[in-house]
This record gives structure tokens, C-alpha cells and sequence, in this order.
């Protein structure tokens, strides 16, 4: 009977309204949980970051720079502070993180993983002071042409006279005369005015 459908219509639509009430609860908590997990992160990043800074006032100063650059970036502030007392740890000096992350934040292009691994393996080499044959690799699988910057940077150092191909490079590397410097200077070539990745960040 047309009563026992509209009895039937109206029942499909309570379970309808019941199942989505359902899935934006769950949705809810979802989301919440992620809010209390990146404040749980965040708060001990900015402990770390206090112990590496020295101070309380060299760590505000420090997260007041991540702050504004993760706001006017695609990257997280979580994301960016974590990358950020990495480089703290491997000795990068307080006037020098602003300029270092945004460095890093090209290279990344905008992509919040991708700039932590890249964070990651350039703190790896500042700690030991050269680079080794896996940093290289690891910049080269993140889509860094290592070693083309290391062949055009061959050609105005005297020192790294030798490094005239890839295979005299990894040489050189194998050597240990890759220093963390020249991995610095590299990369900074690939991010200032008319470098391939001047600015990356800002087009994602």
C-alpha cells in the first residue's frame, strides 16, 4: 500500500540520517585525535628545540622564524620544527636556520616528507663533516642532482680538480674530500636567483 511505502521510505531515511550521523561522529574523532597527537608532537619538538637552542629565548626566537615560514609555505609547523632542530643538533647556528630551512624548503618543493628526509640527510652530513656515497644517493633518489651540482662546482675549485665525471666524483666522495661545505655551497647554487629550484616551494 502506498502507506506501508511511505512507512518504508521514511524508515530508509532515518537509517540514511543514522548511518551518516555515524560516519561524521567517527569522522570527528578521527580529526580530533590527529589535533591531540600534532599538539602531543609539536610540544615535545619545541622541548627538544629548547635544548638544542640553549636557551628559552634562542628557542622562541627560533619557533617565531618556523612559524612564519611554515605559514607562508605548504610545509607544517610541526613538520618544519622538527626539520629544524635536526639542523639545530648538527650545528647549524642560530643565524644561520632561517636561511638553511628555506634552503631545504626549496628543495623540497613543497612537500612536507620530502623536505624532513632532505633535513635529515643534510644534518647527517654537517654532523660528520663530508659527505658519503649513501647522502649522495639519498639526495639523487629525492630528485637533487647532486651530482651535476658537484661537476659544475668541480670546475671553480682547485681542489676538486679531479672531479671532471660522476665516477671521479664518487672517487672523491669514497676519499672523503666531499666536504659538508662544498654539499652546502652546491645546494645553496640550486636555490638562489636562477638556480633549478629558486623559489620552488612557493609554485606547490
Amino acid at each position: 500500500t502506498k502507506s506501508g511505502k511511505g512507512v518504508n521510505a521514511a524508515g530508509g531515511g532515518i537509517a540514511l540520517a543514522a548511518e551518516s550521523l555515524i560516519m561524521l561522529t567517527s569522522a570527528a574523532k578521527n580529526f580530533n585525535d590527529k589535533l591531540i597527537d600534532s599538539a602531543s608532537n609539536l610540544e615535545k619538538l619545541t622541548a627538544q628545540l629548547k635544548v638544542v637552542s640553549g636557551s628559552p629565548g634562542a628557542a622562541a626566537e627560533s619557533f617565531a622564524m618556523i612559524k612564519n615560514y611554515a605559514l607562508s609555505s605548504p610545509y607544517t609547523i610541526t613538520g618544519t620544527t622538527e626539520a629544524a632542530t635536526l639542523l639545530r643538533q648538527s650545528g647549524v647556528l642560530q643565524s644561520n636556520l632561517d636561511k638553511t630551512i628555506r634552503m631545504l624548503g626549496d628543495l623540497g618543493m613543497g612537500n612536507q616528507e620530502r623536505l624532513n628526509r632532505l633535513a635529515n640527510n643534510y644534518s647527517q652530513i654537517l654532523a660528520a663533516g663530508r659527505a658519503n656515497a649513501r647522502n649522495l644517493r639519498q639526495f639523487t633518489t629525492a630528485g637533487i642532482p647532486i651530482y651535476k651540482g658537484l661537476l659544475d662546482y668541480a670546475k671553480t675549485d682547485p681542489t676538486l680538480e679531479a672531479g671532471n665525471t660522476t665516477e671521479s666524483i664518487r672517487k672523491l666522495t669514497e676519499e672523503g674530500k666531499i666536504t659538508s661545505s662544498i654539499i652546502t655551497k652546491v645546494l645553496q647554487k640550486m636555490t638562489e636567483p636562477g638556480g633549478a629550484f629558486y623559489q620552488a616551494s612557493d609554485t606547490y
